[in-house]
């Protein structure tokens, strides 16, 4: 019930609150509720197991909370992400999907006379797959070329 207070709230009014876990359902979440309460100037108030000596005193006490509970995300960031490198440097833990498409069977498929969209139903595989596997091995001699649009502001003699 309390989560739907902001709603109800005008400046000047004061939201008694019971429970830290009533105010809000994440630190992240009680962090912008707090910053909203601020700007409107609207007071908080803790009643029963929370009660502090004043709003100032609860509000320090929520924000040393959420300081804690960012500084721990952060450490267990860190953590995580050289847990990850340490894996991928041993070889346990492989820098992303395994290819499934082959520049060889693309290729022969494709001096089959086959184009993109056969080539992508046969090998089971989306057509931007197959479309970056030809654009790896067809020399830029043989590709399509797109005839640019004549722009405005440049002459013929800058285009060439």
């Amino acid at each position: 019930m309390v989560r739907t207070a902001p709603a109800f709230l005008a400046p000047g009014d004061e939201l008694l609150v019971s429970k830290l876990e009533d105010l809000a359902a994440s630190l992240d979440d009680l962090a912008g509720r707090l910053r909203w309460m601020e700007s409107r100037g609207v007071g908080l108030q803790f009643v029963g197991g929370l009660a502090a000596g004043c709003e100032a005193e609860a509000r320090g006490l929520i924000r040393g909370l959420l300081l804690a509970a960012d500084f721990q995300a952060r450490l267990t960031d860190a953590r995580l992400r050289d847990m990850i490198v340490g894996a991928r440097q041993s070889g346990r833990f492989p820098p992303g999907r395994p290819r499934t498409v082959s520049a060889e069977r693309v290729a022969a498929l494709r001096a089959a006379g086959l184009g993109a969209t056969a080539i992508a139903a046969e090998l089971g595989v989306a057509r931007t797959s197959v479309y970056r596997k030809l654009k790896e091995i067809e020399a830029p001699e043989t590709r399509r070329r797109r005839p640019q649009a004549a722009s405005p502001n440049c002459s013929e003699a800058s285009r060439a």
